[in-house]
């Protein structure tokens, strides 16, 4: 599961905030899976003054102030949190139709922890040693258990105490980080603090003292970080090490106002937009969180937008001669923490397609845009989906404009075109006799046959074409199997194929097209091409190196009904693509952005001057 999205949240938040839950329900329609974690400090206060009693606190030996939690209060700390917390919180989710399972995290062993050593305290001017304080560290959690509750509900709620199995016993637990640790161990994409205040502020008294950014390796002077926001400076810290989600501190109460933490601070100021962007985990129908964080980019003479489909939008210039500049921000699964290294950087999606989307934006901020001219920028959802909404909402909402596709092509290369794609879903429901028996045949061997003959149909249409089969998945129980199978089209192939594959009926095989997708070529004639030779020339000083890739990209989409000049280019080598060795050399970066602006400079300025 890869879209989990993890929110702390403290007591004033749970009980007064208002805002954050419309906000959780937004994330819930968006397709995310929400972890919240709760504190409880305003209830437990709450829960002992119904109880006439006072609260317990030890005064370190260093002059920090912490719960005191003996066996006996347990009890009260617990029933804090079930009886307010907790009620609260499924009371605002269930009105607005959301599913919640919610609990205290340590019941069940659903996480456990481990008991802290005893406490060094000072009471009336001398050091005592306090043991029965029942308070210790995160130790793990049921990462299986937790995600099939994730897959039966919408929200998981938990909050401390945790068990300890040593002891036999719960522990308390800050809440911080609580969900620092679980953001870790069940990989989530992103987590938030949400607090008090308008993210992190340099002066506690200061709501416009805000601190939008935070590079945490470069963080040595923390005076200005007060009370329990030192607390979640040390959970923050934790997942910034182990963790491999985005994270920031937000508030008023919600998502809204927010100081993002970095592990890497960049000297340039693109190498720093290019970090950030791959830094954001965006697998996708998970792109919301990366397409706000741009939306919010402050750069001047630049509008930007979200459209319907979830695009990014971004544009220069109010001219009628428009240049489309067409990225996506989606990736394929399996992303890990983002590393700098040997001056490279390294993430799911730095090679496909984030480098080139970061180009665009880059040469989007330096490049001079005629009056009578507009540059658009757009970072496409689902590309790396069979949906690809966000190309077919440009195809069939924009106007039809030339196209430069962000796709890596390698900075000396120039992509004039794409195989299509057709990708199809076999499924194959049979009674099966016993394995023994004479002339026994599982639905795994039927589906398998099956989509041997399909190949061999379109080895007939399309020689020079490619096949695979992406996924294949089993049930014993009633002998069902279900198969993907991709064919990338090549330009060469025979008309007709779809309606051949559909001729080859079988009584128990169901088949359906899920894309198809014809193959696209531009001409290295072509007014981009062009333009791109004369970057090319004077950026690198050679001619481009024209290529068809075998992969299918946005620029196919688009041609099914756009007929206009289109090209693609990119750093990044895309021989890397959807691998675990991504990684594109910051100088391969800046190389491609010099060459892309000077290639649309050249552009911008040939359809202006044609009108003269």
């Amino acid at each position: 599961m890869q879209n989990i999205f993890v929110l702390k949240l403290g007591s004033s938040t749970v009980l007064h905030g208002a805002q954050i839950y419309n906000q959780i329900s937004a994330l819930v329609e968006q397709g995310s899976k929400v972890i919240i974690v709760a504190g409880g400090a305003e209830a437990i206060h709450k829960t002992y003054d119904n109880l006439g009693l006072p609260e317990k606190y030890l005064t370190l030996r260093h002059g920090n102030t912490v719960r005191y939690t003996p066996g006996k209060d347990m009890s009260i700390i617990k029933s804090a949190y079930n009886s307010i917390i907790i009620p609260k919180i499924e009371d605002e989710l269930s009105q607005r139709g959301i599913s919640v399972f919610s609990q205290i995290a340590g019941k069940s062993q659903l996480t456990w922890g481990k008991l802290g050593k005893p406490l060094l305290a000072n009471k009336n001017g001398r050091n005592i040693v306090i043991r029965d304080s029942l308070y210790g560290k995160f130790a793990g959690c049921d990462v299986k258990q937790i995600s099939m509750i994730l897959n039966a509900f919408s929200v998981v709620l938990l909050t401390p105490p945790i068990f300890e199995k040593s002891v036999n016993d719960y522990i308390n637990i800050d809440a911080d980080m609580l969900a620092a640790n679980l953001a870790i161990e069940c990989n989530a994409a992103h987590l938030r603090f949400v607090t008090s205040t308008p993210g992190l502020l340099y002066n506690v008294n200061d709501v416009d003292s805000g601190i939008p950014d935070l590079y945490i390796k470069e963080l040595t002077d923390t005076s200005f970080i007060k009370g329990k926001m030192k607390q979640k400076l040390r959970a923050v810290k934790r997942v910034m090490k182990h963790g491999r989600c985005d994270v920031a501190i937000t508030g008023v109460h919600s998502l809204e106002h927010k100081t993002w933490v970095w592990n890497y601070h960049q000297a340039d100021y693109y190498e720093q937009l290019f970090t950030n962007i791959v830094t954001i985990p965006s697998v996708s129908f998970d792109e919301h969180v990366l397409a706000n964080y741009l939306n919010d980019l402050k750069m001047a003479n630049i509008t930007s937008n979200i459209d319907s489909a979830g695009n990014i939008v971004l544009k220069k210039g109010s001219g009628h001669k428009k240049l489309l500049l067409l990225g996506h921000i989606d990736t394929v699964r399996n992303f890990w923490q983002v590393k700098i290294e040997a001056g490279s950087l390294k993430g799911r999606g730095a090679v496909d397609a984030k480098a080139p989307f970061a180009t665009f934006l880059s040469v989007l901020n330096k490049v001079k845009v005629p009056s009578d001219c507009q540059l658009i920028v757009i970072g496409a959802v689902e590309e790396e989906s069979s949906s690809s909404k966000g190309a077919y909402q440009v195809r069939d909402n924009y106007e039809k404009m030339p196209v430069i596709i962000g796709e890596p092509s390698g900075i000396e290369k120039l992509t004039l075109g794409y195989n299509g794609l057709l990708k199809l879903k076999l499924n194959c429901h049979m009674v099966q006799g016993h394995s023994a028996g004479k002339g026994a045949i599982s639905s795994i061997d039927a589906l398998i046959d099956y989509s041997n003959k399909i190949r061999e149909i379109m080895a007939n249409y399309d020689p020079k074409g490619l096949s695979s089969i992406q996924d294949i998945s089993h049930s014993k129980s009633d002998n069902q199997t279900e198969l993907l199978l991709n064919f990338r089209v090549s330009r060469y192939v025979k008309s007709g194929y779809v309606e051949a594959i559909k001729k080859q009926t079988d009584k128990n095989i169901s088949l359906e097209v899920l894309r198809d997708t014809p193959a696209s070529t531009s001409k290295r004639s072509n007014q981009l091409a062009n333009a791109f030779v004369s970057g090319f020339k004077v950026v690198q000083k050679m001619i481009p190196e024209y290529i068809v890739k075998t992969g299918t990209s946005d620029m196919n989409t688009l041609a099914t009904q756009w007929t206009v000049p289109m090209v693609a280019y990119g750093p990044g080598d895309s021989t890397l693509d959807h691998t675990l060795q991504e990684e594109v050399p910051f100088a391969d970066y800046h190389l491609g952005i010099q060459t892309l602006q000077e290639a649309i400079q050249t552009y911008l300025g040939k359809v202006t001057d044609n009108d003269k």
